[in-house]
């Protein structure tokens, strides 16, 4: 096909070509209506970080006993990291600030990290607003607090630093999916024009050589012509 054939294409089928990507733009839009909180729903994370200090020795121990407080004090870092994020923490800080989330949905969005060899526990919680995380974090430092003291586990756990709600997704960029849909709608309109332009060409093809032999056959001259 040359040049010229393909501008006469065009110029054939280019109503076909608009309207594939209107559809396709139309029925992006009707989706996203539909499904898009579902799809692009966002993730936001708030924090609290908690200061650990083991209980103080009293005045008649031993020095050999203060030698020991660095091991104590990662044992005691650890379990705090492992233990603010159970469900008997989620259950309590449910019940407390009367949150609308499941015991295993909560401790499922709690996570407890230390700072190397740092004293810092920073407790984060995960939700689908930013409200939603502040008020979920903190709900969960204040369980973690009364459940310690109900277990009366040592040490202690200031509240250092706490932090706002910041969205850890990355949103989608609306202007590449609606180029990815325009060019999937040029595509699939330019696939139907191929389509139909063979088809077309076939049946010209068939006509053209159905007409030829009409022509010749209507130029033969008959046997008995040809002996006279």
């Amino acid at each position: 096909m040359d040049v010229a054939r393909y501008l006469a294409i065009g110029r054939r089928w280019w109503w076909l070509l608009i309207l594939g990507v209107m559809f396709s733009v139309a029925a992006y839009g009707v989706v996203t209506r539909l499904h898009g909180g579902a799809r692009e729903r966002a993730t936001y994370a708030a924090s609290t970080t908690l200061f650990v200090t083991l209980p103080p020795l009293p005045d008649s121990a031993m020095t050999v006993d203060s030698t020991k407080r660095p091991w104590e004090l990662d044992r005691l870092m650890a379990t705090y990291g492992q233990m603010v994020m159970t469900r008997t923490v989620a259950e309590r800080a449910i019940r407390d600030a009367g949150l609308a989330d499941g015991a295993d949905d909560l401790a499922g969005r709690i996570t407890g990290d230390m700072f190397g060899y740092t004293q810092l526990l920073r407790v984060t919680v995960t939700a689908a607003s930013p409200g939603d995380a502040e008020r979920s974090v903190s709900a969960v430092v204040r369980a973690f607090d009364a459940v310690r003291a109900e277990h009366a586990i040592p040490g202690e756990a200031a509240v250092y630093e706490t932090s706002p709600a910041v969205r850890t997704d990355t949103p989608p960029s609306e202007l590449v999916n609606i180029a990815i849909v325009v060019f999937a709608g040029l595509v699939s309109a330019a696939s139907i024009v191929i389509v139909f332009e063979y088809l077309g060409g076939g049946v010209r093809e068939a006509g053209d050589t159905a007409t030829a032999g009409e022509h010749a056959g209507a130029t033969r001259p008959l046997a008995g012509n040809e002996r006279a």
